[in-house]
């Protein structure tokens, strides 16, 4: 239910072009499927799989939710990674049709949802781990923190701070 709220106001968000409201309800859906996974941990479940095979079944229903959740989040995103979720699509054979309406296409569990059995690729990661982003987000403050108090001081221009950041990265 919290899934559908926020992909109901993903496009609400985009139907009156609030690119930034859009992004962040994403944002807040790619949380809401984190939490999920850490609460009914799959990965556990799958290995208890072969003892016990009733278990498959909520094993398919938790995964379901989660690429559903990542499926509709896809679909809030293209605009900022049109390139990103299009592979995605891709891989997990949900290429959204042209010409069907945000609201429809971010339709929870609807026609256009993924289907049980559907094939699905294996593909670079979609989102930088929140740990690495968070230790590089820390490392490029005390750089410009560092460059504001150079003396002479430094001015922290973008250039400057992409560089920092490409330091980083190559690092």
């Amino acid at each position: 239910a919290l899934a559908a709220a926020a992909a109901k106001k993903g496009v609400a968000c985009a139907d009156a072009l609030d690119l930034a409201g859009a992004l962040g309800q994403a944002t807040d859906l790619i949380k809401q499927v984190d939490g999920y996974i850490n609460i009914t941990e799959p990965f556990k479940l799958a290995k208890k799989i072969e003892a016990e095979p009733a278990l498959r079944d909520q094993l398919a229903a938790i995964l379901w939710n989660c690429a559903e959740g990542v499926r509709i989040a896809s679909l809030l995103f293209s605009p900022a990674m049109p390139t990103k979720m299009a592979d995605l699509w891709n891989r997990w054979n949900c290429t959204p049709p042209s010409g069907v309406p945000l609201a429809q296409l971010c339709e929870w569990g609807g026609p256009l949802s993924l289907k049980a059995g559907t094939l699905v690729a294996k593909g670079d990661a979609l989102f930088m781990r929140a740990d690495r982003f968070d230790e590089r987000r820390e490392w490029v403050r005390s750089e410009v923190s560092a460059l504001m108090a150079s003396q002479p001081p430094m001015l922290a221009t973008p250039s400057a701070i992409a560089s920092l950041i490409q330091k980083k990265m190559n690092s």
